[in-house]
């Protein structure tokens, strides 16, 4: 039983540092070898991981799955398509950012 309360406890304490950020349209994209920076047109940034800056979302371009979240990003931006993420952890500069785990694009 100490196990299942113990599993529980987990699952619930990794949701409180995930969850989706408001939609909107992406205004800006800031981008390095190694990061990206998002900042959408919705001034409320979502940073349940108590990130140190919430200016923008980033994206640490370090595999391929990350490059496809980048691919995505670029479209929606020339798309104009609004967008919500997923966020879990920080990224971006210094890993100071909410980081985008996950991409939904719509109209």
């Amino acid at each position: 039983m100490k196990k299942l309360i113990c599993i529980f406890c987990c699952i619930l304490s990794f949701n409180a540092f995930a969850g989706f950020s408001p939609g909107g349209k992406i205004t800006h994209l800031y981008t390095n070898g190694y990061w990206v920076l998002v900042q959408v047109d919705n001034t409320s940034i979502h940073n349940p991981a108590d990130c140190a800056n919430t200016s923008y979302y980033g994206i640490n371009l370090t595999s391929d799955a990350s490059k496809t979240l980048y691919s995505t990003l670029l479209a929606a931006k020339l798309s104009q398509k609004n967008v919500t993420f997923w966020i879990a952890g920080c990224a971006g500069q210094s890993n100071s950012y909410p980081r985008i785990d996950s991409i939904k694009m719509s109209r």
